[in-house]
């Protein structure tokens, strides 16, 4: 989650809600119930965001046969062992932040997350504390009866229905000495909205609060769906045969004596008879609005619009992590300037082109990374930690994550790429282990400390990348307990050595990448088998 993205996903919402306000005209001129638009938009509004929550990250490392080319871009560590799933690798890679000299940075998306949850915790907290004022405030009401129908005597809360799986309807103590007339009328609209479980849809939307509480358009959408249950729950008491009249003045009548305390509107659950003026000046002209010829025609005029609406909300583009004006900023051919082959190692070349957006970075042939700009000369891989920095003067390449920088690569000729690919060509009709492959996993999988680690096994950057790592390594080890077994499993299509690592749980198979000097550079797990 990132500020981006909650913009985005109020952005979202916002046009949902349009779309919402279009679809209720268009039922309410068709005279059919309207709540369902609205809870609908509710459910939209938080859906739609979080399918885009991993747009953009890398690929899952756990398909059996997958290359790890592609993990090998960003700083794999040999040990963590975490299996390479999108999410984990996005929180993995983040690089660490350093404050400008002469001025502390503020990461914007941290501060972003906790607000988020911060906002979650409160409106759990004040869910809870509302139903355990509910429950205390209980304790006073007494059991009564009105018209044959039991109900909850208050002081002062209702008329409202409390309860989930057995609701009941809660009447204040003036009631019993109101005209039975009224009193039926009261009875009919609680029971309209058990009948309808009206109770159990607002507690549903609840939950949705709670997950997004500072995305403003669940707030008004939430607000429209409480005035849409109450024009619902109208409709259905008229349409059992009360009279309009009676029962507007029912309404009028029980709203002049609204309680001075009110009950806690997220524990009540269903809204009561007594809201604001405004709320009931708006159902009482809905109850007595008279249908046009022309409703007809443009109930589903409208229908129509909202779905045209609807459709836009679902196709809103996620924040990719560069706006279109920084890469507006870079210009097509300062990019092409940057396009060619860098050697990483011996046998590893960077190939960089040119994209629409910024750059696409692959390993000779394997997938490409899209590269997008951040500043000049600067860009990263979306959704990942992977940055890489060019230097036109000296004409290298330099990638980073997790706060360590591999050696600058520098340019080199098609030829290269020709060399590299060779190679990889004869290490997979081989499928022969490189030596001393087999020793350094078995000296190091197992490890829990950075003291337990080989350090001459290892490559420089490498292995502080590990020694970063190791708390993860740690937890991964304790739960699946000590290396049982090391068996090679062949070369991949990338060159890598594969290796079968049988824990006390669980069997993973590793893939590693060692330098010409016969030192650890990049490993990665690439299949859970078990």
């Amino acid at each position: 989650m990132s500020a981006q993205w909650m913009v985005y996903a109020v952005a979202v919402g916002m046009v949902v809600t349009l779309a919402a306000l279009l679809a209720e005209q268009g039922t309410r001129l068709a005279r059919r119930a309207g709540r369902w638009i609205w809870a609908l938009a509710m459910v939209a509004s938080v859906v739609l965001p979080l399918l885009t929550t991993g747009a953009g990250d890398p690929p899952a490392l756990l398909e059996r046969g997958a290359g790890p080319a592609r993990a090998a871009l960003l700083p794999t560590l040999a040990l963590s062992g975490f299996p390479a799933t999108p999410a984990l690798v996005a929180r993995a890679w983040l690089p660490e932040r350093t404050a400008p000299a002469g001025g502390v940075q503020v990461d914007i998306d941290k501060v972003a997350r906790r607000v988020a949850l911060l906002g979650s915790l409160l409106a759990a907290a004040l869910l809870l504390a509302s139903s355990l004022a509910l429950r205390r405030r209980q304790r006073c009401w007494r059991r009564g009866m009105i018209a044959g129908t039991p109900v909850l005597v208050s002081v002062d809360a209702g008329p409202a229905v409390i309860g989930l799986l057995r609701a009941q309807i809660v009447v204040p103590g003036w009631l019993l000495h109101a005209d039975p007339r009224q009193q039926t009328l009261v009875l009919a609209h609680e029971q309209a909205h058990i009948d309808a479980g009206d109770q159990r849809l607002l507690a549903l939307v609840a939950l949705l609060l709670v997950a997004m509480p500072w995305n403003l358009a669940l707030w008004y959408q939430l607000r429209r769906l409480r005035l849409s249950i109450e024009v619902d729950c109208d409709a259905r008491v008229l349409a059992r045969g009360h009279r309009l009249a009676d029962y507007g003045a029912a309404l009028i009548d029980v709203g002049s004596h609204a309680a001075r305390t009110p009950t806690p509107r997220l524990a009540v659950i269903t809204p009561a008879l007594t809201e604001s003026a405004g709320f009931l000046e708006q159902r009482l002209r809905l109850m007595t609005r008279r249908p046009a010829r022309w409703h007809r025609v443009l109930a589903p005029v409208l229908l129509l619009a909202a779905l045209d609406i609807g459709v836009v909300a679902a196709r809103i583009a996620p924040p990719q992590g560069a706006s279109a004006a920084q890469v507006a900023k870079v210009a097509l051919p300062s990019r092409q300037a940057l396009a060619g082959y860098y050697q990483l190692d011996a046998h590893r070349i960077g190939i960089v082109t040119v994209a629409a957006d910024g750059l696409e970075l692959a390993i000779n042939a394997e997938s490409r990374w899209r590269l997008l700009p951040e500043a000049e000369d600067r860009y990263f891989v979306p959704a990942t930690g992977l940055r890489a920095r060019f230097d036109r003067t000296a004409g290298t390449l330099t990638l980073s994550g997790l706060g360590v920088a591999t050696q600058p690569a520098s340019r080199v000729d098609a030829t290269a790429v020709e060399r590299a690919d060779a190679w990889v060509a004869a290490r997979v009709a081989s499928q022969q282990p490189l030596p001393a492959g087999e020793a350094i996993v078995r000296r190091n999988i197992g490890a829990r400390t950075v003291g337990e680690l080989h350090a001459a096994d290892f490559t420089p950057g490498f292995l502080r990348q590990a020694v970063v790592s190791m708390a993860q390594q740690r937890a991964f080890n304790e739960a699946n307990g000590r290396v049982l077994a090391v068996t090679f499993d062949g070369v991949n299509r990338a060159g890598w050595d594969c290796y079968q690592v049988r824990y006390a749980t669980r069997t993973v198979r590793w893939a590693i990448w060692l330098d010409t000097d016969g030192k650890l550079a990049a490993a990665t797990p690439v299949a859970a088998l078990r």
